[in-house]
């Protein structure tokens, strides 16, 4: 199988314009155009017209203090793309772990949305057909739930992704069985000798608690009932 490079399907998003908002003002940016600086009203308005590429969509429309919005979240891209991988929730923290140059202002953050979203995009195209045919069917369950994504992301998985696929969460019946509780280890005894009874009811009770001598005692003397025994038979 010939794999795309990493940029063929850049332009799945090239016309898609990113967002990203400041405390003061915005950048609306299409890529291979000069970024525009914009204020916050006019940002809220362009991006209820266009899902815009974003990253992180609750607080960008927190910071233009609007309702969320339809965008196309580079951040869900990446779980998409690298589940259970860690970023930072930021421009920045895409930069970083995509091993782009970190952005120095606003329009700077801009450029690294859209070209996260190039590049992830380009991880999956250039994924190996095992991984397409896992991605596809969620891809596409996620594409019933109008997820944004779904058709770059069926897009960039090739044929495999262009397939009429169903069942996307059947992955979970192909993971090995697992238990809720640990293997049971090799049978052992092992004894509690008469003061650590003592200093661990100690601990357990705290310094503020009564005194109770009997007590302490009781769990001294009960102590005898943890002893190995010789015989399996033995009585305590």
């Amino acid at each position: 199988m010939n794999e795309p490079s990493p940029t063929s399907h850049a332009a799945t998003t090239a016309d898609t314009p990113a967002l990203v908002v400041g405390a003061r003002g915005a950048v609306w940016y299409v890529a291979g155009t000069e970024p525009e600086d914009i204020d916050h009203r006019q940002a809220a308005a362009l991006a209820r017209e266009t899902p815009p590429l974003v990253c992180h969509t609750p607080e960008t429309a927190a910071r233009l203090g609007c309702p969320v919005f339809p965008a196309f979240d580079v951040l869900e891209l990446y779980a998409f793309v690298r589940p259970a991988t860690f970023c930072l929730p930021t421009s920045r923290g895409l930069a970083r772990a995509l091993g782009l140059d970190l952005p120095g202002d606003l329009a700077a953050e801009a450029a690294v949305v859209a070209e996260a979203a190039t590049l992830l995009l380009g991880e999956l195209a250039a994924a190996d057909d095992e991984a397409k045919e896992e991605a596809a069917p969620i891809a596409a369950t996620m594409a019933r739930d109008n997820w944004l994504w779904s058709l770059h992301v069926l897009q960039a998985l090739g044929p495999i992704g262009a397939r009429v696929v169903h069942g996307g969460i059947d992955v979970w019946t192909r993971l090995p069985e697992w238990s809720e509780h640990a293997p049971q280890g090799d049978p052992s005894s092992l004894g509690v000798d008469p003061s650590e009874a003592r200093t661990r009811l100690t601990a357990l009770l705290g310094s503020e608690a009564e005194p109770r001598p009997q007590q302490a005692d009781y769990a001294s003397a009960a102590s005898a009932a943890f002893q190995p025994r010789d015989d399996a038979d033995q009585a305590t």
